[in-house]
């Protein structure tokens, strides 16, 4: 009998028990081969399918942003947002085409974006901010309210500057707001409304501030009257950041000849 501890005690168990001898594993490739067709068949399923779903998974991931990565992407003529307002559905589609049609020369190989999924809210000031950043909006459109607080903030191009001829010719349609005076810039968009009434209001202590003409009402063009559905006016603006210039000034007044 064997001896367990030091208490001299004797085990019930003989010396050659199955307790005391090692286990004999076996390997994956020996239980397969012992296997008849039906076990193999669940013996994947229990163990090996959704390991291999998920790598199918993960590889169809990998190939579908590599392949997006490689592939060349096709070039934005024309980069439209609408801030804070949503186009309407049945006029969208309709000033998108407007758009394409005067901006598109080189058809299936140049995209025009008109985005409106700008609401209220620190996402979309987000997501603003990202795309000024890398000159991807060319014209801003939203409510003149907002508009005017964008435009202090250093968004837009003075259109008296940039398009002399269109500004004398649309002088009843432009809107006007303050110069910025600081260093303030388009960076700082995330800023409170509250703060921006705050620096306006000591700016405007000091000194009566510069008025420029940073947008263009554009509520009753006809191309474009259709797809706004509220009461305040539409007021457009060509962004400093852009990359089309030409085509923004070709929308702008394109929209005055409608």
């Amino acid at each position: 009998m064997a001896v367990i501890g030091n208490n001299n005690r004797k085990s019930v168990l003989e010396e050659d028990a199955s307790l005391y001898r090692a286990k004999d594993e076996k390997t994956e490739k020996q239980k397969w081969s012992e296997m008849n067709r039906e076990e193999r068949v669940n013996y994947f399923m229990d163990y090996y399918f959704l390991k291999c779903l998920a790598l199918l998974l993960v590889i169809g991931v990998v190939a579908g942003i590599v392949k997006h990565m490689l592939e060349p992407q096709t070039p934005v003529v024309m980069s439209v947002a609408v801030v804070e307002n949503s186009l309407t559905p049945d006029g969208e589609p309709a000033f998108r085409e407007f758009l394409e049609q005067l901006c598109i020369t080189d058809e299936g190989n140049q995209e025009v974006v008109l985005d409106d999924d700008y609401p209220t809210g620190y996402e979309s000031l987000a997501k603003l901010q990202a795309y000024f950043n890398t000159n991807g909006i060319d014209l801003i459109i939203t409510n003149e309210e907002h508009f005017k607080e964008m435009a202090e903030i250093g968004y837009f191009e003075d259109l008296n500057a940039l398009m002399p001829e269109f500004a004398k010719a649309r002088e009843d349609h432009l809107c006007y707001a303050p110069e910025p005076t600081d260093d303030t810039s388009a960076t700082e968009l995330s800023e409170t409304n509250a703060q921006a009434d705050t620096a306006s209001s000591e700016n405007a202590a000091d000194t009566e501030p510069t008025l420029r003409a940073y947008g263009v009402c554009i509520t009753d063009c006809a191309a474009f009257k259709d797809a706004w559905g509220y009461d305040s006016e539409a007021v457009a603006g060509i962004v400093v950041s852009k990359a089309n210039e030409e085509n923004a000034e070709k929308v702008l007044t394109a929209l005055f000849e409608e």
